[in-house]
């Protein structure tokens, strides 16, 4: 069938079992559909009319299936392995859908509720018929490392022995968690493994899975180990286990399973860069390119995994992206990470870590909006964006403007790969053409903030997994370096007070606070022995800054709020990280205070902030929280208590602590 659909005009290819109850799917490039990822295309479709409904999936499908389930309002339920069970408990629990590993799928919703493979392929062809390319949806799905399923042969009776002794002994640490439901299948947070005894044949089943080579090969291991000590109490008190003689049990489990893992990356086909990433080779110095700002590499003729970021604007766009390059950073230390972004933001970049190590910079040009200017300068912006090939190009912002850069880029050949969001989640822009350009379109749980949803796909796209919590890559400076380094002297502080800065300033009207609140929380935090700092971005925000220094500055006493000039990205950052907190509408300069991790109270007047605003946490053992960015939301805008109070809990919060949302009165 591959080598049909690689000579012939099919799209797709359907395959059916002697019976026709099992269904089979291989896409135009050759990947195989297995039928747990199967699963996570029917889920979306099936719950987006049955909302809440169980679907049920046996022990033997991928871990990522039930995360989606539940990202598409659903319940996930796992259970035993065999059609007549999975069946029976379907009725059980009214569930709308359910499916096995080895392809059978059991339509309830709209059909009978039984396993029929042709019902099936009708059912994928409805869904597909709405996208313009199935390849590109279907290799979207969520994919692991993984083996195939292996089958060791026993003597008659054997397997249900040994699993039934396994259950018994198998001891695994946290966060190892246990199934018994069939078999052992062991879950940890980053694959699962599984052993258990066949319903119709004499044999072993094994199946194992990894988010990463490193983790498949782990756990492998730890599952081997565990069979490996049951094995040797059975021949001690029966003498009796022989699988396949003359060669010892032991021996076929531990070739089959080096025989699947040499197979692994073929059968699961993850991207160029995470194949690459796992091959060895030398360590190559950390390098971050910005197209139209800067340009940074490593050493000629070192073969590294080149990335592409596309995150054109805006500013607090680009702030919620750069936890990417550190995720990137830490899970393949030696890529080289190019980003595509907007000129007046490149300064922000540059302060990022990463780059800390890396050569001098050296200007590029015309990459400040190119499509906005003339023929000249789009042409230089092309010519500069085409200078490397990229084993991965992953669009993070899925509008028109984005889709055009990757597609623009040039792929690594052979395996060069683009990606992009499959789809829009809430409150944020999305147009088509950022999944049509794309290779592979990565689904994305509609209800993501904004950090994690960049996080989410670029994870997916390059097979790492994500560390729990965000790493913006910018540091606050020392105690020391707040007091030695000298400020341009029309900002030096004017007191040994600490600064506290107000940004008021963004690009909605609806967005502002008044300026009577400003006014009154500026007092309160002078009577508490702050200093206010009021930057500025245009003549407007300056005509404010103006007006809060006014009413607080009291003549013939020392200044209590300064007007800060109009300051560069870069030069307003620094100047943010040496205060002792900020206090600020949603916008991007107070983005970068999150991203700087300062004490920080951001004020929404809409019900945003669980997407663009610090991340939700609910502080373990509940009670009140205690964290160091909050977000304030009311309607029709938080009141200065609301606010004063949020600033009182953040500013005693420990650094790195999390975050939480405070609904205000």
């Amino acid at each position: 069938m591959i080598k049909a659909l690689q000579s012939g005009n099919a799209e797709l290819g359907l395959a059916f079992d002697g019976d026709g109850d099992r269904l089979g799917i291989v896409t135009k490039d050759g990947q195989n559909i297995y039928p747990d990822r199967q699963m996570m295309l029917f889920v979306r479709d099936v719950l987006s009319r049955v909302p809440g409904g169980t679907i049920l999936f046996d022990v033997k499908c991928s871990q990522r299936l039930a995360p989606e389930i539940e990202a598409a309002g659903g319940v996930p339920l796992m259970y035993k392995t065999g059609h007549s069970l999975i069946k029976a408990k379907m009725k059980e629990v009214n569930s709308p859908l359910g499916g096995e590993m080895s392809g059978h799928i059991f339509f309830k919703e709209r059909w009978f509720g039984f396993d029929d493979g042709t019902y099936a392929g009708a059912r994928l062809l409805e869904i597909l018929s709405r996208v313009p390319d199935a390849g590109i949806l279907l290799n979207g799905l969520p994919t692991s490392f993984s083996t195939p399923e292996l089958n060791v042969a026993c003597k008659e009776g054997e397997p249900h022995t040994v699993v039934e002794a396994l259950i018994k002994s198998a001891r695994f640490a946290a966060p190892a968690k246990i199934s018994t439901i069939d078999g052992v299948r062991v879950d940890w947070p980053d694959g699962f493994g599984l052993i258990r005894a066949s319903n119709t044949t004499p044999v072993l089943v094994l199946r194992f899975e990894g988010h990463t080579q490193q983790a498949l090969e782990r756990i492998e291991a730890d599952m081997l180990a565990a069979a490996q000590r049951q094995a040797r109490r059975q021949l001690r008190r029966r003498g009796a286990l022989e699988m396949v003689p003359p060669r010892s049990s032991l021996r076929v489990l531990r070739e089959a399973l080096q025989a699947a893992a040499r197979e692994t990356l073929r059968l699961c086909r993850p991207s160029k860069a995470a194949q690459a990433a796992l091959e060895p080779r030398a360590p190559a110095p950390r390098g971050l390119i910005f197209l139209g700002a800067a340009r940074r590499g490593g050493p000629a003729g070192l073969r590294v995994v080149k990335i592409l970021l596309v995150k054109l604007s805006s500013l607090g766009d680009v702030v919620h992206t750069l936890p990417v390059v550190q995720d990137i950073h830490a899970a393949l230390p030696d890529a080289q990470i190019d980003w595509v972004v907007e000129k007046s933001f490149a300064p922000l970049l540059a302060l990022c870590w990463a780059c800390a190590a890396s050569s001098p910079a050296r200007s590029g040009a015309g990459a400040s909006r190119p499509w906005r200017r003339s023929r000249a300068e789009w042409s230089a912006f092309k010519a500069q964006l085409r200078q490397e090939s990229y084993d991965a190009v992953i669009d993070l912002q899925g509008l028109t403007k984005s889709a055009l850069v990757a597609r623009l880029a040039r792929l690594a050949s052979p395996g060069g790969k683009r990606y992009a969001l499959a789809n829009q989640t809430d409150g944020s822009g999305y147009e088509a053409p950022t999944r049509w350009v794309a290779d592979v379109a990565i689904h994305i749980a509609p209800q993501t903030a904004a950090v994690q949803r960049s996080r989410q796909l670029a994870a997916q796209a390059l097979g790492y997994d994500l560390r729990p919590e965000p790493d913006f890559g910018l540091t606050r400076p020392s105690a020391q370096e707040k007091t030695g380094k000298s400020a341009p002297e029309e900002i030096a502080n004017p007191t040994s007070l600490e600064r506290v800065a107000f940004v008021h300033g963004t690009s909605r009207a609806d967005k502002e606070w008044p300026l009577g609140h400003w006014i009154e929380l500026g007092q309160r935090l002078v009577a508490a022995g702050y200093h206010l700092a009021l930057p500025h971005g245009n003549a407007k925000e300056l005509v404010t800054s103006r007006a809060i220094a006014k009413a607080l500055n009291e003549p013939g006493s020392p200044a209590a709020a300064t007007v800060w000039p109009l300051l560069s990205l870069d030069a307003l950052t620094d100047e943010l990280a040496r205060c002792a907190g900020v206090i600020g509408v949603d916008s991007g300069v107070s983005h970068i205070a999150v991203a700087l991790d300062l004490p920080h109270v951001q004020i929404y007047n809409f019900d945003t902030a669980w997407r663009t605003g610090p991340p939700a946490s609910v502080p373990e053992g509940g009670g009140a929280p205690g964290r160091r960015q909050v977000s304030v939301f009311a309607q029709p805008t938080p009141s200065v208590d609301a606010v004063w109070q949020a600033w009182l809990a953040c500013r005693q919060a420990p650094a790195a602590a999390h975050t939480t949302i405070v609904a205000a009165p």
